[in-house]
């Protein structure tokens, strides 16, 4: 979409865990299996409240022997405090290493040749150049190159040819990813089905307890679930709408709206495109509004993954 490019994630925490007891802890905490990840496997894995509802969304991946937590900057302060409180007597440290490491988005077929990770499934990784290569889509050729400030300063510069991203061109390519991220605006606003992650191999059914996990089960094993995310587009006539901005139906009587914006961006074509969690119902009547007045409709795209309510 953009060619071969890189961003540079200036607006997300790098959180490390160290310790002997950083897995065990993390298992009790995460929606995914903390066990699965090593290096040559990272994870999205959501950190939920006790009602099941989202507070993070992280990319976790293993280097050097320790586990990190990648997620916007804008809820550092309440996640990091949140997981101290759970620490306890365990031999955890929590670091926030924002300042010593970066995290580079790439993008581009060719990118993925040049660097030899064209093999690379999503969510794998691969150590290179004293760092870490995770590949977040395969077939959209996007990856995340962790390592620290010299090393990312020293890649870049043997790099030829890639465009540099501002932040909406980067969430402009997420949004055709499917992957979604809780800001502080979203918090507390979706269980992780909403978000589709048990689409994106997010949550471990098998893995026993955590924060969350009766609700996200019962989901997942019982209930009905009426929204999910989606993506939708719309001309531009403004500035993309910030996540948690409420989208209308007049097919909808929920006392919850219709659905809220997870993250927008606009695309070169003029039109402005989004992931949205959006009652499943608004979408299969095809009535999603973005202003209470039903003048601004949005259409359904769709994603580079299936959505499948849980049976």
């Amino acid at each position: 979409m953009h060619g071969n490019a890189f961003y540079s994630y200036q607006q997300y925490c790098i959180l490390k865990i160290s310790g002997e007891d950083s897995r065990s802890y993390l298992q009790g905490q995460l929606t995914n299996d903390i066990m699965l990840v090593d290096e040559e496997h990272s994870q999205l894995s959501g950190y939920c409240n006790p009602k099941g509802r989202l507070l993070a969304l992280f990319r976790i991946f293993q280097f050097q022997n320790d586990l990190f937590l990648c997620f916007p900057d804008d809820i550092k302060d309440a996640v990091i405090k949140r997981l101290r409180m759970f620490v306890m007597m365990s031999k955890v440290t929590l670091e926030d290493i924002s300042d010593q490491y970066s995290l580079t988005g790439l993008s581009g077929e060719n990118v993925s040749l040049q660097l030899g990770m064209q093999d690379l499934e999503d969510n794998q990784s691969r150590a290179f150049q004293n760092g870490l290569m995770i590949s977040l889509n395969k077939k959209l050729h996007q990856f995340i190159y962790f390592a620290s400030n010299a090393d990312s300063e020293q890649f870049l510069a043997s790099q030829q040819d890639l465009n540099e991203l501002n932040t909406q061109q980067w969430h402009s390519a997420l949004i055709e990813s499917g992957l979604a991220d809780i800001f502080h605006a979203t918090q507390d606003s979706f269980i992780p089905q909403m978000l589709n992650l048990h689409q994106l191999n997010a949550i471990n059914f098998k893995k026993g307890c955590y924060t969350g996990q009766e609700v996200v089960a019962r989901m997942h094993y019982l209930g009905k679930l009426k929204r999910l995310m989606y993506h939708i587009q719309w001309p531009a006539e403004d500035t993309p709408p910030l996540p948690g901005t409420p989208i209308y139906s007049p097919q909808s009587n929920s006392g919850q709206g219709a659905g809220k914006i997870v993250l927008a961006a606009p695309r070169e074509d003029g039109m402005i495109h989004a992931l949205a969690v959006l009652e499943t119902k608004i979408v299969e009547a095809d009535a999603v509004y973005l202003d209470a007045a039903f003048k601004c409709k949005a259409s359904v795209l769709t994603l580079p993954y299936s959505i499948e309510l849980p049976q």
